[in-house]
């Protein structure tokens, strides 16, 4: 990062662009501060407009936010800051707060993402309904009418849903994957300035769920005027107009049978792309299987399962279409630089916030090529460079403990691994965080280390000798 940049952006400082980059890492100000190496106060006073940092300090937050220092000047870009308390999270209880403060900054990048392509690109014609909103006391003949009046309104034709996130998103609602994080998030929706907001989990390689959570969601959108965070009632409701929206019940009634068959259920899950957990719970909301009956069926299920997974693969999840569509119609079919220009934001987040379309791929690593070879004694072995996998396997045969390494993790985020570590040190949400911290151990250890830090792909970026922090360092009296 140059230096003229961050002087630049010094003297524009948006304080809240500091605090969304800090919210989008899911950092705390603690956190932060030791990354950026000033004093928690001095991030706070940062993000409250008291102070502006110096041109040195935001080289230093760009950094370990992993943006560049254009993000955090003030230059009319469109913003909204959305409250968390807006938005529809099933459990706070479950869903850590710094969790819930992550995936709504990502709702509102998101946002003005859209807000940058609808200037160049019309998007569908907003199309949910505004007069189904029900009370908490709504019986469950209205949450079934709502739904029904939904399949109207947009033409579904009879039978299973074909593809239920395309369906929203041609009806004006925008969809995007969460990065990484907390598994307990499953999906959360929200108004932003009057545009509908999904954010589905990258976690979820579940079809089946998948289509539920999107569905849940537009029950909350079309539903639920004034959200309550983590209300029961409302979380059920959306669970049945879930349920109505993708079984219909004058369709699917007679399809349901009066008992637990395996194969007439698996059947029913391929035919309408819904689970088998959420086939039984519709059963027996309509009659057609007793409680004594629903509840054998779901422990037997679940003694042969588990809990978390079910039979029957339906293929590949669902993918959200729209922001990626509309960037290439804007943009180009290469537009990753062009957006990253206009939003003033790395590549990387540009291609988690826009190209991040599901569950990460499986790592083909070094150490399982070396440990393919050991076991095969008719080859000849040969000893390899070390380079470390994102995922927690044991130790290379070639190893350096002055050597650490920065790399990307199954699950999104990234990692700072000494060589020949069976676990990582730390984990951050950039590749940015987690080099800043190698870097900041490097500088603590006797005679320094060496921070080696990887592309995605897992090939070397670059490396860099950090040398042990002088203790009685020269003072900056400019900064």
């Amino acid at each position: 990062m140059s230096g003229s940049a961050s002087r630049e952006a010094a003297a524009l400082f948006d304080p809240s662009r500091l605090r969304l980059a800090r919210e989008l890492c899911g950092l705390r100000k603690v956190e932060l501060a030791r990354l950026a190496e000033v004093t928690p106060a001095a991030i706070t006073q940062y993000e409250g407009g008291q102070n502006r940092p110096s041109p040195a300090t935001l080289a230093r937050l760009a950094l370990a936010l992993g943006q560049p220092a254009s993000f955090f000047v003030q230059d009319g870009r469109p913003q909204m800051q959305p409250d968390a308390a807006a938005a529809f999270f099933r459990s706070l209880r479950a869903t850590p707060q710094l969790e819930r403060q992550r995936a709504v900054a990502w709702a509102e990048l998101t946002w003005e993402l859209v807000a940058v392509l609808e200037r160049r690109v019309r998007f569908p014609k907003l199309d949910l309904p505004d007069d189904l909103h029900l009370g908490e006391h709504a019986d469950p003949d209205a949450i079934e009418a709502a739904a029904d009046a939904v399949r109207s309104r947009w033409a579904i034709p009879p039978g299973p849903i074909a593809h239920v996130v395309r369906l929203i998103e041609a009806h004006g609602g925008v969809i995007a994957r969460l990065p990484g994080g907390d598994d307990r998030l499953s999906a959360f929706s929200q108004w932003i300035a009057g545009r509908p907001i999904v954010m589905l989990s990258p976690d979820r390689d579940d079809r089946a769920r998948l289509r539920f959570d999107s569905a849940h969601e537009l029950g909350h959108l079309v539903l639920h005027a004034d959200p309550e965070p983590g209300n029961r009632t409302l979380e059920r409701q959306a669970d049945a107009f879930a349920g109505a929206l993708l079984m219909p019940r004058d369709e699917i009634l007679e399809e349901l049978p009066k008992r637990w068959d395996f194969r007439t259920f698996a059947a029913l899950k391929r035919r309408w792309g819904v689970s088998l957990a959420a086939l039984l719970y519709r059963a027996r909301e309509l009659g057609r299987l007793t409680e004594n009956s629903y509840r054998w069926a779901v422990t037997t299920l679940s003694r042969q399962y588990g809990r978390r997974k079910e039979p029957i693969h339906l293929g590949p999840v669902e993918q959200p279409k729209l922001l990626s569509r509309a960037a290439e119609l804007a943009f180009g079919p290469h537009y990753h630089h062009a957006l990253a220009a206009e939003l003033h934001l790395s590549l990387e987040t540009i291609e988690r916030l826009v190209d991040d379309t599901g569950p990460p791929k499986p790592a083909l690593t070094a150490e399982a090529l070396l440990a393919e070879e050991q076991d095969n004694p008719r080859r000849p072995r040969a000893v390899a460079p070390t380079m470390p996998s994102s995922g927690s396997e044991g130790a290379s045969p070639v190893s350096n403990p002055n050597r650490r390494h920065v790399t990307k993790r199954p699950d999104g985020q990234w990692q700072d691994k000494p060589e020949g570590a069976t676990r990582a040190a730390s984990v951050h949400p950039t590749q940015a965080a987690a080099e800043a911290a190698a870097k900041q151990v490097a500088r603590n250890q006797p005679g320094g280390a060496e921070v080696v830090t990887h592309r995605p792909d897992g090939r070397i970026r670059d490396s860099d000798t950090i040398n042990r922090r002088d203790p009685n360092p020269p003072r900056d009296t400019k900064h």
